[in-house]
């Protein structure tokens, strides 16, 4: 059985995910829980799946989305057999349901079903935000913080490779900077949007979000 915290439990019941595959998409290889779990639909959500520009595309649909969440499959060409890896490309939380705990939720189960079907290399991610729109009081902006915490690694963009402390001048890498409390807050004020991938073989990227969901009582092992 899964070890899930309460909220975890409370949240994310596959069971009550609704799958539509009208082509056979996934159900052929998957089971509905694999797909629910791999989207990171919250309980009671619909799992739309449909090939968009060659892509099997996620569509979930869930009262608390501001919007529909969209995850993408792609297929690696890099000549090494089938595998594919995961764009996050939508998930937006409706303002109300926010801070919870339940995205970061969502994307620790999607990541973890990732893994064991082996043939998942990565999830990326584009991070919008930047230090002002963390602060803003009406819709704060605050993905290029919260992925990177998670685990998801990135270069650094120059403008913040630029306002880097001296103690940090030799960074290259966001995760360079966010296994640190000191670290963490630079970032934090001098971050911005910025394409990040979680590699299901980086093992730095695994020890941030242990660290993460440690620090947090998340529990969402399958």
């Amino acid at each position: 059985m899964p070890l899930m915290d309460a909220l975890s439990a409370e949240w994310f019941k596959p069971e009550s995910v609704t799958i539509v595959d009208k082509d056979n998409l996934l159900q052929s290889w998957l089971s509905d829980e694999e797909i629910a779990r791999l989207s990171g639909a919250p309980k009671e959500s619909q799992v739309i799946i449909s090939l968009v520009d060659g892509n099997v595309e996620l569509r979930v649909k869930n009262r608390i989305l501001s919007e529909d969440m969209v995850r993408l499959l792609v297929q690696n060409d890099d000549h090494s057999g089938y595998s594919c890896y995961i764009v996050n490309s939508v998930f937006v939380v409706d303002p109300y349901w926010q801070n919870k705990g339940i995205g970061a939720r969502s994307v620790a189960i999607e990541i973890l079903q990732a893994q064991r079907l082996k043939i998942v290399t990565k999830i990326t991610t584009y991070a919008v935000g930047n230090y002002q729109a963390f602060l803003a009081s009406n819709l704060p902006l605050r993905g290029y913080y919260v992925w990177a915490v998670m685990g998801f690694d990135g270069d650094l963009p120059p403008t913040t490779l630029d306002a880097l402390p001296e103690k940090f001048k030799d960074c290259k890498k966001v995760l360079d900077l966010v296994t640190s409390p000191e670290g963490r807050d630079v970032w934090k004020q001098h971050g911005q949007s910025v394409t990040l991938s979680f590699d299901l073989a980086d093992e730095r990227c695994w020890n941030q979000l242990r660290a993460y969901m440690s620090n947090r009582q998340i529990e969402v092992e399958l």
